[in-house]
């Protein structure tokens, strides 16, 4: 059959690609809903609830929460490493460090909470937003945080507090290295 013939009676061909894709879209819609109606008359009542929620997709999330996950347990390995050898110091520097360490953990938790709290492609831009207002969020948690630690405690060892933070920002691209060795990239 040539390109411009046409395929036969009873036949629509579409007029434009998406439309094709469409049609095609419902007519696989419309099998699968067949297939299901076929499989519910053969299964007792009881596992229909089962075979519906299993049939059901779940919705993908546009960004994944895993690395962020893998991140902020990483930040709190080397975070807990970073006060055991201050502790080994004095408690003041362990004290410090931990203080430091904290700031920097308290941050990432708010950034990872406020950018992964939508998923779906539908919500891309608010996906987006949330990163903006994660990130700054996160400078503004820091920026209060040191401020606080400043302006309260007396007896703390600057050194071992901005040891204690840089390290924690160190660990993600620490992170970073140890899950593209482990996924093989």
């Amino acid at each position: 059959m040539s390109m411009g013939a046409d395929p036969g009676p009873g036949h629509l061909r579409p007029a434009c690609p998406v439309s094709r894709l469409r049609q095609q879209a419902r007519i696989f819609i419309i099998r699968r809903a067949q297939n299901y109606c076929l499989l519910f008359r053969q299964q007792p009542a009881h596992d229909r609830e089962w075979m519906v929620r299993s049939a059901m997709s779940q919705p993908r999330p546009l960004v994944d929460r895993t690395p962020a996950v893998h991140l902020l347990v990483g930040q709190l390995s080397i975070g807990l490493c970073v006060t055991l050898v201050a502790l080994a110091v004095s408690p003041r520097a362990a004290w410090s460090a931990g203080m430091g360490v904290g700031i920097a953990i308290v941050g990432s938790l708010y950034f990872t909470l406020r950018a992964f709290y939508y998923s779906g492609a539908a919500a891309a831009p608010r996906i987006l937003q949330s990163f903006y207002k994660g990130e700054t969020g996160k400078i503004v948690i820091t920026v209060l945080l040191f401020a606080a630690v400043f302006a309260r405690i007396k007896s703390v060892h600057i050194g071992w507090l901005l040891t204690g933070f840089i390290l924690e920002q160190l660990a993600v691209f620490v992170v970073h290295i140890v899950e593209t060795i482990r996924q093989g990239r």
